[in-house]
């Protein structure tokens, strides 16, 4: 395997410096987000990738996140968070707080750019924002290879937050419908999309959406897939154990239980158990939901639901694991995914699922993930009411849905990747040779 061979650069205290030997890639990774307990699938994606990395000293690699002060935290001698306040944070703006995510703004970063000199690979994980502009600027310009991965429907996340946020007033209502915002915006960032597509030396995809939408832009021979992985020590059945969920969460143990795991947002097409469930009718099929995670719709869905429905807020993976184990079923109707690991997380916990047909899980980008109805259901996200009679049929066949979980938990024991093992065939050699793949 050749590795690239890049003339030396000056180097800082907190900057990496192992590449003087010819044989360690310096690669920055920019995640233009904030890292914090609220995070969502992007940021986590590669705090796992960066444990991963501990273990392979042939990179030197350096994350990049958003940050309220500017630091580096030292993950191991070859691995390190780094932290720049943005220049122009989407939380300085009032109709953006209610975002799911905060990001920077800005057109140029230039503390970001005094750094990247340093590197032999500059990877961006965003099109849009501060961190992607100035990388290709400054990528350009030194001639630094320049990576590209699609994590995040930033096009759909963006029209779908719009058009709930101008729904609020008169005025709104008048932009989304006659001058249709919601549907322009979308298209400009797709456009942006394909601008740093096309400056990228290989673009990573992750769904048949993505993949199509990135062939518009560059050859197929510049398109790579990028994998997600699991960590098998978290998610696994052996974490059974509906005792200790009654005594953290006061759930019956007789119960069908029914978790989501995710942001409570109207990305995630959250509005589907408003209008498909209540009380009296959970109560009725004996069915109690579980949500794991932080949102605006929480309270709402909360008034809705009852006592039929616990908040678990935003927890550990470890304690995850156990939710998703002990769950008879996980119903994520999300119609906005790139890849959706909550899924596969729930499928290595043994649990089967109920999946939006619209979403990023399906078609053949994860032929292998739930095949027929092996592992659980695809449903059409808009309509309530199939999700509703499917789930009132499932809590009466339990034994078909616990057929899907130990089908399941044997499939993913078997099949799925860890994180090393993704970083190993799908980054590293891109990463070492990104011009040469």
């Amino acid at each position: 395997m050749s590795i690239i061979q890049s003339s030396p650069r000056a180097v800082s205290g907190s900057e990496p410096g192992r590449a003087t030997n010819g044989q360690t890639v310096r690669v920055a990774v920019l995640v233009n987000l904030f890292r914090n307990e609220t995070s969502g699938g992007h940021v986590k994606c590669w705090e796992h990738f960066a444990n991963a990395a501990i273990r392979e000293k042939s990179i030197d690699l350096t994350i990049y996140f958003s940050g309220d002060e500017n630091h580096t935290e030292v993950r191991s001698d070859n691995v390190r968070y780094r932290y720049l306040r943005p220049v122009f944070s989407t939380a300085k703006l009032p109709f953006l707080r209610g975002a799911p995510d905060q990001t920077d703004i800005a057109f140029y970063h230039p503390r970001l750019a005094e750094t990247l000199d340093n590197y032999d690979v500059v990877h961006t994980t965003d099109a849009y924002f501060a961190f992607a502009d100035t990388a290709v600027r400054v990528a350009g310009k030194r001639h630094i290879p320049l990576i590209h991965s699609v994590h995040t429907d930033t096009p759909g996340y963006t029209r779908t937050f719009t058009q709930e946020l101008l729904e609020k007033t008169q005025a709104g209502r008048f932009l989304a419908r006659e001058l249709r915002l919601p549907e322009r915006l979308e298209r400009y960032l797709e456009r942006k999309l394909a601008q740093h597509q096309k400056r990228a030396a290989v673009t990573f995809t992750s769904s048949p959406h993505h993949r199509a939408q990135a062939e518009t832009a560059v050859p197929a021979s510049q398109i790579r897939e990028l994998d997600r992985g699991i960590d098998k020590d978290c998610f696994s059945p052996r974490h059974h154990d509906r005792s200790r969920l009654r005594f953290l969460y006061g759930i019956p143990e007789d119960r069908f239980l029914v978790a989501y795991a995710g942001r409570l947002d109207c990305c995630k097409n959250i509005r589907l158990f408003f209008d498909a469930f209540d009380r009296d009718w959970l109560e009725a099929h004996n069915i109690h939901l579980l949500f794991a995670g932080q949102g605006e719709a929480r309270s709402i869905i909360a008034a809705h639901l009852g006592d039929r429905a616990i908040f678990t807020g935003n927890i550990h993976q470890q304690n995850l694991g156990m939710v998703l184990a002990s769950a008879d079923l996980l119903v994520f109707p999300s119609m906005l995914e790139t890849f959706g690991n909550v899924v596969r997380e729930s499928l290595a916990s043994g649990t089967g699922v109920l999946l939006a047909q619209e979403g990023g899980m399906t078609g053949d980008a994860r032929p292998s993930q739930v095949k027929g109805e092996e592992f659980g259901l695809y449903l059409p996200g808009r309509e309530p009411n199939v999700w509703r009679e499917t789930l009132a049929g499932l809590s009466a066949d339990q034994a078909r849905v616990r057929s899907w979980g130990r089908a399941a938990g044997i499939w993913a024991g078997r099949h799925l990747p860890t994180w090393h093992d993704v970083l190993v065939s799908d980054l590293l050699p891109v990463w070492h040779n990104p011009v040469e793949t």
